[in-house]
């Protein structure tokens, strides 16, 4: 006998229930009649011929359906509630269906009797998610063939009718029974077809619409775009997915003629949107843009580090200090004559790293006979340079997600550059960091280099120019009255450092180790967040094993462990001295230096109060 105290815990949270059975069962059938004689649902069958040749009809929606769906929507913010009862739901409506497409092909009628139905059961799945719910309608693999020969006639029927929830539907069921594990042939009930059961099912997945319905479409949200003053924020998050999701998976020769009916000075105001989502859709679609204004191409010019060695690294720990004074008198007169070369256009920004010209970042390198052979038949529209101005200024965003949407946005693009064209980029990037720049913009500047670095898109020959900003990333700090701001361009830093570490040869990098060893060193020690402590540990384990060339590196990484990192006091007193005791102390003086030029002068007073209890 069942607990009638777990039968009323059971349907506690769904409290309209039984409301919820009663609406089923009325959209299910083919007609109702309330108590009074009167008809209270329109013949399903009848409405839904009628829908096939008036797109109009579906407005006669009857009052159970559209009952049943405001239900069902309540529980959108929390659709675990619903979890107990699809089950239950799921059954009676999967019973229907299977009746409905035996009937429908044995009777070979190409009409859904009932569409309201499927836009109940859509309804269901969007609210509760499809991850969830497919796995809840019929699996029987002989249900494949009758329910791919209803949609096809329903697609074939319904031309642009607006009954695009069985198609959903229809779709979603299609996807679960093709996961059958047994050989089409074998259940290939439809005898009645020449053509093979899996070419039926590629030509319905390779289905596409016609290129007026394309532009019907884009015109549509193009509307919406233009008026975003007035539209409301979720219609235009809505209308940006369509776009993105439309320029991402279409055939690029498709969609460049759809693409001029998009106004590129639309971008300009959107990116100016309170909604970050708004913003990073707007980001998104200036990415997408652009890669369908550039033809996909080789990128000939791009950095490759070639075969990779760990062991081959390791053995360069040998004998470091040797190696180091040797190879640091060698560069000092590599240096002289650099400058001597350059004149006054040669000045060192940090010491241990090379000399970088200051006759401006943009200036473009003499072109060779493969720059040349990359700048024939390369041809843009002007709209492609608003493409990238935009994701430059999206860099600058406040908001994180739109930055890290348009550095990686801007690595896409630039890969399909010239290499002249993509220096360029790379210059403005480096023009971001400015003191005059807000930390967001620093944060952005580093999250583009690093997704760069990983594309092999910063060549050795640019690298002088790109260490500078990252080491000083690394200690970025922005005081704001009692508090600073800057920590999480410290951790874009070390990801920097991380990445390029990863991405070039020991002996592209070797004119900066030394340097960006002692800067992650200082930050995994000293640094206020324990995030940023850890992250400049990470890159610091990375340089060891890609690079091989930090001094004592397995000594400081078993000193400097992810857990130990946790604790300030232990960063500062405990592990700082036992690295700057290490070996030769290679490490004393960017501790000392990093101690006082921040430690010391932190605002924190618990950072002060560390920094005086170091005993280096």
């Amino acid at each position: 006998m069942e607990d009638p105290e777990a039968a009323l815990f059971e349907h506690t949270f769904v409290k309209e229930w039984q409301e919820l059975l009663t609406l089923q069962t009325r959209i299910l059938a083919d007609a109702q009649v309330d108590g009074s004689g009167n008809n209270t649902v329109s013949d399903s069958e009848a409405l839904a011929k009628e829908a096939y040749s008036d797109s109009e009809a579906l407005a006669k929606e009857d009052t159970a359906g559209r009952g049943f769906r405001t239900i069902i929507s309540y529980y959108t913010e929390q659709p675990q509630l619903l979890d107990p009862h699809l089950p239950a739901l799921f059954e009676t409506f999967s019973a229907y269906m299977v009746n409905e497409i035996t009937k429908a092909v044995q009777e070979g009628e190409p009409v859904i009797a009932n569409p309201y139905a499927y836009r109940c059961l859509y309804t269901l799945i969007t609210v509760r998610g499809y991850k969830k719910t497919v796995n809840l309608l019929p699996n029987d693999p002989e249900l494949l063939t009758p329910c791919l020969a209803l949609l096809n006639r329903h697609l074939a029927a319904s031309d642009s009718n607006g009954l695009w929830e069985v198609e959903y539907v229809l779709f979603l069921w299609l996807s679960l029974l093709v996961q059958a594990p047994f050989s089409l042939s074998s259940i290939d009930t439809d005898a009645s077809h020449d053509t093979p059961l899996g070419d039926r099912l590629l030509a319905l997945g390779l289905r596409q619409h016609s290129t007026g319905e394309l532009m019907s479409l884009i015109d549509w949200v193009v509307v919406r775009l233009t008026r975003h003053e007035t539209e409301p924020s979720l219609s235009l998050v809505a209308c940006l997915d369509v776009v993105n999701a439309v320029l991402k998976i279409g055939q690029r020769d498709v969609l460049l003629p759809v693409s001029d009916r998009i106004p590129i000075g639309v971008l300009t105001p959107l990116l100016k949107s309170k909604n970050a989502t708004i913003r990073k859709y707007t980001a998104r679609l200036a990415q997408r843009l652009g890669l369908l204004y550039v033809k996909p191409r080789p990128v000939t010019w791009a950095y490759s580090r070639g075969a990779r060695s760990l062991a081959a690294n390791l053995s360069r720990l040998k004998d470091t200090k040797d190696k180091t004074q040797s190879k640091g008198t060698a560069q000092e007169g590599e240096r002289g004559r650099e400058t001597g070369d350059k004149g006054k256009n040669a000045v060192s920004v940090l010491p241990g790293l090379p000399p970088v010209t200051t006759g401006g970042l943009g200036a473009l390198a003499s072109l060779s006979e493969s720059d040349i052979d990359d700048l024939i038949g390369f041809d843009v529209p002007e709209a492609f340079d608003q493409c990238v101005e935009a994701l430059l200024v999206s860099l600058c965003d406040t908001d994180i997600v739109v930055r890290q949407t348009s550095a990686k946005g801007l690595g896409r693009v630039m890969a399909r550059l010239p290499r002249v064209f993509a220096k360029e980029v790379l210059d403005a990037v480096l023009s971001i960091f400015s003191p005059a720049e807000t930390p967001a913009a620093w944060h952005g500047a580093c999250l583009s280099l690093a997704e760069m670095a990983r594309r092999g898109l910063i060549l050795p020959d640019a690298l002088p120019d790109a260490m500078p900003p990252i080491l000083e990333a690394l200690t970025f700090s922005r005081r704001e009255g009692h508090k600073e701001t800057g920590a999480y361009v410290r951790d874009a830093g070390a990801y920097c450092v991380w990445a390029f570490s990863r991405a070039y040869s020991p002996q592209d990098m070797q004119p900066y180790v030394e340097a960006l060893g002692a800067a992650l060193v200082s930050v995994s020690c000293f640094d206020r967040e324990v995030n940023c402590r850890r992250a400049a540990n990470a890159a610091y384990q990375e340089c060891v094993g890609r690079l091989g060339t930090l001094p004592h590196g397995i000594e400081v990484i078993q000193l400097a462990d992810f857990l130990s990192l946790g604790l300030k006091r232990e960063a500062f007193t405990r592990i700082a001295p036992g690295i700057a005791a290490l070996g030769d102390q290679a490490y004393l003086v960017p501790l000392v230096s990093h101690l006082l030029d921040h430690s010391v002068v932190s605002w924190d007073s618990a950072i002060r109060r560390l920094a005086a209890k170091v005993g280096v």
